[in-house]
């Protein structure tokens, strides 16, 4: 069972593929844990994943991308979840949609529930393995953020430093995106100091459950 997390506040190499889907101009956070052959190309470990969702909620409310078949089995277990569904607007946005490999509907699920949290993991429509995921991070006592199909589109395909302004008016203090393979989280604050504070809150969490948290220099 893996008992410790690494972390890197800032990283520089392109191993982990996430330049070009956090690319907000940004310092890039690296979270990643230990592997083993059978965990390649599975996402994170179950305890990781677990732990992980933990951490996301903790002083956060959590956005995620859900597709149209996995919507109504994630909602039966969502209990007080939100939805903000958003259609395709008309033929050229569907066709625009389908030459990036996206879906012509979006739905974002929010939730502050760990448990929900936890299957960000497992949407299929949206795999974290193939880095197709998008978590956004939103202060747990504000409404759900609203996101039109534009903002939703340019997340999915990597963001720009000029959407940095419109995600905070939206009240989202952090991006998340898989690393390559699913075998990392990545994330970009922004605002000053927000991925730091975030490790703070994982590294006491994680001392509560006898984790360690080693930080690095690069990841």
């Amino acid at each position: 069972m893996t008992r410790q997390l690494n972390f890197c506040l800032e990283i520089t190499r392109p191993h982990w593929q996430l330049h070009d889907k956090l690319n907000f101009g940004l310092p890039i956070a690296l979270l990643a844990w230990s592997r083993t052959a059978s965990d390649v190309d599975s996402g994170p470990p179950p305890d990781v994943a677990v732990l992980l969702a933990q951490a996301l909620v903790q002083a956060h409310r959590v956005s995620f991308l859900v597709a149209d078949e996995a919507l109504p089995i994630t909602m039966a277990a969502a209990g007080s979840s939100s939805v903000q569904s958003i259609p395709s607007r008309g033929v050229v946005s569907a066709l625009a949609a389908r030459w990036h490999g996206e879906p012509t509907h979006w739905h974002w699920l929010s939730t502050c529930d760990a448990k929900v949290a936890r299957t960000l993991f497992d949407q299929a429509g949206f795999d974290w393995t193939l880095q197709a995921q998008v978590v956004l991070l939103s202060p747990a006592d504000a409404p759900a953020p609203v996101l039109d199909l534009e903002l939703t589109q340019a997340l999915c395909r990597g963001g720009s430093p000029e959407l940095v302004p419109v995600l905070r008016a939206a009240g989202i203090r952090i991006v998340v995106r898989p690393g390559v393979d699913g075998a990392a989280v990545g994330l970009v604050g922004l605002a000053d100091d927000q991925a730091e504070g975030w490790l703070q809150e994982l590294e006491g969490l994680c001392r509560s459950k006898g984790w360690t948290v080693a930080r690095e220099a690069d990841g």
